[in-house]
């Protein structure tokens, strides 16, 4: 009874703490909404019908609906279907605009209205028939006693043993009794000469007494209440250092974890993205701890600056926005890395909501439903890099684009001077190189690039280089974005939370190995360089630490 209620108390303390935990995950995992015209960020659980969703590349989509509008969407429906192939999704009628929740959007934007949310969604129903179609009983009850013990769970080998233990408690009562019972019955002239039933009967009650008393000491009633205990006692410690677990069982493997695989971005850094370097033209510009990137950027041309502010907020996707509370404290909603762009503008006195909101922006002819501008291309990791058109005051339009150096570099063909109007030579290897450099320092780097044009060009926005189509194993590219000229490169760094240093300090110290889980990519090596540079700084003042 203790056990159980043992039991009982933890499983209901560790759900609750689940369901805080789980609350706390779905906050900072928020959609983007719109609701009375505004948007907002809401926690995935409080979506409702009727919301409409705006939905970005790398998004899983929460619920299901249907597609309002969008821009070169396709979805990866492989969590529901298992097929790999990317499904096209189109607003347009005699297309397909549902899209399912658990969905993962892999390239374009748009906007859904949600029809199905929680349990009534696909998701949701695929989850419920899991939970329900579930039987453990039956399913511990077919495990052999082998299976158990190779398992590696301290409490089913504690059950094993516990198990074979009364087995064989079983058995030595058992022929404990019996031998009794014969020497018994084999001197008759000792025991049932002249003996009552009664007696003899009594007799026999003694000896099977003395085989149940064997059978109940040989029985660990203690154990499955110390592993209980010692199950809970160390469950509490890991929450209070921080490390969840979900399952008592799972004490043993995280408390004998060796090795910690983390991500970087978001996990050992804060993914507040800063601009630290700026390449222009002619001149390097260094956040050097005095004097950030806005402020030495203030003596630059006007003509110059237009450019780069309208790149950074015309060229970013509507969700990203920037803002700073009273404690001076940056708020980022949406990606991080355009993010650190718009802060970038709004240091330097440029409000990112207000110059989206010019209507000089907007179309002309009122066709098109995007926030801004005529055309948008968006980002695609085959691509990596997106583009808006928006129309200019003066006439004809204008071509903002970002993305990896590399992928915007090689289809330029000039670079804007530092009086704004004119262009100058532009060294696409010396350009690459700086961006490598900044890459090896652990930045996540941007080339920023615009183009001109009188009007539509011929076979429209979406007329591709020959050769480059949509088809399988090939990348598109546009023509629209080819010849564009380079406005700048930007290296981005993302801080380290202020808890990495110690806490990989005490992993070291605990012998456990931490590694970080890099993208990948040509120079992926740059992606941890940060890191391999903390452990060795942690690592040498562990030392010093040392008598």
């Amino acid at each position: 009874m203790v056990v159980l209620n043992l039991q009982a108390s933890i499983e209901w303390t560790k759900a609750r703490e689940f369901r805080r935990q789980q609350q706390e995950l779905e906050s900072d995992a928020l959609v983007t909404c719109v609701r009375s015209g505004v948007l907002c960020e809401v926690a995935p659980r409080d979506v409702v019908v009727g919301d409409v969703v705006c939905i970005a590349v790398g998004d899983v989509v929460a619920v299901d609906g249907i597609l309002l509008e969008g821009t070169d969407i396709k979805m990866d429906e492989s969590a529901l279907t298992g097929e790999p192939i990317l499904v096209a999704k189109e607003a347009d009628s005699g297309k397909d605009p549902f899209i399912l929740s658990g969905t993962n959007a892999m390239t374009g934007s748009g906007k859904l209205v949600a029809v199905a949310v929680g349990i009534n969604s696909v998701q949701g129903r695929i989850f419920a028939a899991v939970q329900g179609g579930r039987d453990t009983a039956s399913a511990e009850k077919d495990r052999t006693t082998k299976e158990v013990v190779m398992s590696g769970n301290l409490e089913d080998k504690m059950d094993a043993l516990a198990m074979d233990i009364g087995k064989g408690g079983l058995y030595v009562s058992a022929i404990a009794f019996l031998i009794m019972t014969v020497v018994y019955v084999s001197m008759p002239k000792k025991n049932l000469d002249g003996t009552s039933g009664v007696s003899i009967f009594g007799d026999l009650m003694d000896d099977f007494l003395v085989a149940v008393t064997i059978l109940v000491v040989a029985v660990p009633e203690g154990l499955p209440l110390a592993v209980a205990l010692c199950k809970a006692i160390t469950m509490g410690k890991m929450m209070q250092d921080n490390n969840r677990v979900k399952h008592m069982d799972a004490c043993e493997t995280m408390g004998s974890a060796t090795t910690i695989c983390s991500d970087k971005t978001g996990t050992l850094t804060q993914n507040k993205m800063t601009v630290v370097r700026l390449l222009t033209a002619d001149t390097l510009v260094l956040h050097d701890g005095k004097k950030d990137i806005a402020t030495q950027l203030g003596s630059h041309n006007i003509a110059f600056l237009e450019k780069l502010h309208q790149c950074c907020v015309l060229g970013s996707a509507a969700t990203s926005k920037v803002s700073r509370n009273d404690q001076n404290q940056w708020n980022y909603q949406g990606n991080a890395t355009e993010c650190a762009l718009l802060k970038l503008c709004l240091q330097m006195g440029v409000d990112a909501a207000t110059l989206r909101c010019d209507p000089t922006w907007r179309d002309p002819t009122g066709v098109c439903r995007l926030d801004w501008g005529v055309k948008q291309f968006p980002f695609s990791s085959q691509r990596k890099k997106m583009s808006w058109v928006v129309p200019l005051a003066s006439g004809g339009f204008r071509l903002f684009t970002k993305g990896a150096p590399t992928y915007v570099i090689n289809y330029a063909k000039d670079a804007l001077a530092p009086d704004g109007s004119t262009t100058t030579a532009l060294d696409q290897t010396s350009c690459i190189e700086i961006a490598e450099a900044f890459q090896r320092l652990a930045m996540r780097t941007l080339a920023l690039a615009y183009r001109d044009f009188d009007t539509v060009p011929a076979g429209g926005w979406d007329a591709v280089v020959a050769g480059h189509s949509s088809g399988e194993g090939q990348v598109k590219i546009y023509a629209a974005e080819c010849d564009v000229t380079l406005i700048c490169i930007v290296g981005i760094e993302d801080p380290l939370r202020p808890t990495v240093t110690r806490a990989i300090c005490q992993c070291n110290t605990a012998g456990v190995d931490v590694r970080t889980c890099p993208r990948g990519g040509i120079n992926w090596e740059s992606n941890v360089r940060c890191f391999i540079f903390l452990t060795q700084v942690c690592a040498r003042g562990m030392r010093l630490k040392q008598p």
